[in-house]
């Protein structure tokens, strides 16, 4: 059994043209089994065009993208068994009712658990027989989460789940993915701008930017490493540019990030913990 469920090499995608042209350049990361891994990145990073490429919607142009040690393909229906997903744009017909999906996806997944989903419904309020036309944007998330954890999968790819949930339903998602990730078989991808989510369940950390993987890390190391130096102007004008990497000047001290906050040159200075906004923010200020 391989240790990552999800392996990426050297993926290279293109779409659109002119000014609307996006690419992703060389991407290569993995998601090891039994960890949960978080996706960052700022708008238009690339993060959703990754996803989609995982979940087959759209074909790499050279690269590889192997899931549970197979590379992914069209009609390996075995592996796409294991996966359960969420994506921003839903892709269920708005002429259903939650009740009537579950029918559907009877016939669609062979681990399919009815129960399961109906106490999904209840549990996060979801009225089964009304048309999904007529359901808020945070019902519907709340929706393809449950489809999501009601066949059986083993990974789950996960699209801004977060979205359109409010601060208790928030909590109440948080704790589902922590009690999926009780069986050490499971694993998890999942994008979200609200960073201060992902540090409460991620155990490794996937930042890409205009395209581009800018590190993958464990959150760990994230943590022991990233540091934000709070310093007076003299002291700033000391360091050299290579020994940071951004910084921002306020009313009261420059706000210097830096990756080996145990370097020797640093101390006696303020340095506090940078969070993975902090570090989003200086990475991509300049290109923003």
């Amino acid at each position: 059994m391989s240790d990552d469920v999800l392996k990426v090499e050297k993926l290279k995608f293109s779409i659109g043209r002119g000014k609307k042209a996006f690419s992703l350049d060389d991407i290569s990361f993995s998601v090891p089994r039994g960890c949960v891994t978080g996706l960052i990145g700022e708008n238009g990073a690339g993060k959703t065009t990754l996803i989609r490429l995982l979940l087959d919607m759209y074909q790499p142009e050279s690269g590889k993208i192997s899931l549970f040690g197979e590379k992914l393909k069209r009609e390996n229906i075995e592996i796409k068994e294991k996966i359960g997903f969420v994506i921003n744009d839903s892709f269920l017909s708005l002429l259903f009712t939650p009740k009537k999906l579950g029918r559907f996806f009877a016939g669609v997944y062979k681990n399919w658990n009815q129960r399961l989903y109906e106490r999904y419904l209840n549990d996060f309020k979801i009225p089964p027989s009304r048309f999904l036309s007529g359901l808020s944007s945070g019902t519907m998330q709340k929706l393809q989460i449950a489809i999501a954890l009601s066949h059986g999968a083993e990974f789950l790819i996960l699209d801004e789940p977060l979205n359109f949930l409010d601060p208790v339903s928030k909590k109440e998602f948080l704790d589902l993915i922590r009690n999926f990730m009780l069986d050490e078989n499971h694993s998890v991808l999942i994008s979200s701008h609200q960073t201060n989510e992902l540090e409460k369940i991620c155990d490794e950390i996937v930042f890409i930017s205009e395209g581009k993987k800018v590190f993958d890390s464990s959150l760990e190391n994230i943590n022991k490493n990233y540091g934000l130096l709070k310093i007076d102007e003299r002291t700033f004008k000391s360091l050299y540019s290579n020994e940071y990497i951004g910084y921002r000047k306020t009313d009261y001290a420059y706000e210097v990030l830096v990756s080996d906050k145990e370097n020797q040159k640093f101390n006696g200075m303020v340095c506090e913990d940078a969070s993975l906004e902090d570090i989003m923010y200086f990475y991509t200020k300049e290109k923003i």
